[in-house]
């Protein structure tokens, strides 16, 4: 049967926000959203990695996320370092759950 070819993705990112930009978005966020822009923001991570992200994969004592090769596109593990506005979101994310 003749199957059409899919083309590959060509993701380019037109525009990034500038800091200030970045910290007016983030006061006017309210709720559950907040989190999400704030990790968007600053990790190097894929909308459903966002989404689907478990306190399991969050490792506060070294500092980082790791997200298994079963969650990842590449199926490839990584490691994702928390930076001090993230780590601070996630410390007091676990002292109101």
């Amino acid at each position: 049967t003749g199957r059409i070819k899919q083309l590959g993705e060509n993701i380019i990112r037109e525009r990034v926000l500038s800091q200030d930009e970045f910290e007016r978005l983030l006061f006017n966020c309210h709720g559950e959203i907040k989190g999400f822009v704030l990790i968007a923001y600053y990790l190097l991570m894929r909308q459903e990695e966002i989404i689907n992200l478990t306190w399991e994969e969050i490792n506060f004592k070294h500092g980082f996320i790791r997200v298994g090769a079963n969650r990842t596109k590449t199926k490839i593990v990584r490691s994702i370092p928390l930076p001090p506005k993230n780590y601070n979101f996630f410390t007091k994310l676990t002292k109101t759950a």
